[in-house]
């Protein structure tokens, strides 16, 4: 029954439906019949059951949904430093080759809205032509649809095994290493990280170094980029970070400190200084006052209003000043959880 079901694993009824929902997808992938809910209980086909203890023993990857699935070949392309071919994904994903043929032909399509394609040569097997910072943007778009955490330790598994084949060392797990220089910026800058993106740069950072070393094509970024970078005091502090993470043998060549600021720019919790931060603020007054005009009456508690909007339109200024687009990783989760609210917003 779902009521005891609930009391058991803690859950809510709204989290529970939308958890049945993501199983019942990934229960489909596999064409098992999927979990029904009459009367208050959950009911599983009879038939179905040795099915499905099948499928919970396998890897982590087996219970992928099809998008996780299409997110991890992307990973694997773009990311392997080792030829990436139709029978690799077969092995790495457990699953059978027309599956692999199948994802690959919607992932073809679905590159190109980035400007890219997906090409296959015999020589160097599957991999995504078109310019460096979109390829990055793509993957760290993928990233972000990623919930499963046997899919996440799936890709820290391929970036710690693809960073010490580049570096030519042997394997450690530099995923943690980055994360902990991520940690130690963030207290030298005094900034509040939300650790879900801290997961999500750190992961970047380590796609830059394989990216690097596999297309010997760092990110170029134009003049006015790097003045506009320039102009933020974390970018000694970057420049601090990826000394330190040479000394720990991961190494970027000089341009992608850049490319790290741009990335950490994203994530910050700013304390408002300076000219940029005085335009933060005149933005923050302005939409304030636009919203008392379509109230009709003056804002209760404004100031303290006034300070947790200027929390999110920080890094909304930085990110446009940078043209950096960051899709929102919960934004699914907020759909399916509060449709209502989401609706209203």
């Amino acid at each position: 029954h779902t009521d005891s079901l609930l009391d058991e694993i803690g859950l809510s009824r709204r989290a529970l439906q939308y958890d049945l929902t993501k199983i019942n997808t990934c229960l489909a992938d596999h064409h098992i019949p999927p979990i029904q809910v009459k009367n208050g209980n959950c009911i599983v086909q009879t038939e179905s059951i040795p099915e499905i203890e099948q499928l919970l023993q396998t890897r982590a990857s087996y219970l992928a949904s099809s998008q996780e699935r299409m997110t991890l070949e992307a990973i694997f392309i773009a990311l392997d430093n080792n030829q990436t071919t139709l029978e690799g994904l077969r092995q790495e994903l457990d699953v059978s080759k027309n599956t692999i043929q199948s994802d690959l032909r919607v992932l073809k399509e679905r590159v190109t809205d980035s400007g890219l394609r997906l090409q296959f040569s015999h020589k160097d097997g599957y991999y995504f032509e078109g310019k460096e910072l979109a390829i990055r943007n793509f993957i760290s778009d993928e990233l972000s649809t990623v919930k499963n955490r046997g899919v996440w330790q799936m890709i820290i598994q391929l970036l710690n095994r693809s960073v010490c084949q580049v570096l030519q060392c042997k394997e450690w797990d530099a995923y943690r290493t980055v994360i902990a220089a991520i940690q130690r910026y963030g207290d030298a800058i005094a900034a509040s990280f939300v650790e879900q993106f801290v997961r999500h740069t750190a992961v970047m950072i380590l796609a830059a170094v394989i990216r690097d070393h596999m297309t010997g094509q760092p990110i170029a970024f134009d003049p006015m980029e790097r003045r506009t970078l320039c102009y933020t005091e974390e970018l000694e502090q970057v420049k601090d970070m990826l000394r330190q993470l040479a000394a720990d043998q991961i190494v970027l060549p000089k341009d992608e400190e850049f490319y790290v600021a741009y990335l950490l720019l994203g994530m910050k919790r700013f304390a408002f200084e300076g000219q940029s931060n005085g335009d933060i603020m005149e933005m923050v007054d302005a939409f304030l006052r636009n919203l008392e005009i379509n109230l009709g009456k003056p804002i209760e508690r404004k100031q303290q209003l006034r300070e947790k909007i200027a929390l999110h339109m920080g890094p909304m200024y930085y990110r446009l000043k940078l043209v950096f687009h960051s899709s929102n990783a919960l934004l699914d989760d907020i759909k399916q959880m509060y449709p209502w609210g989401f609706a209203i917003v």
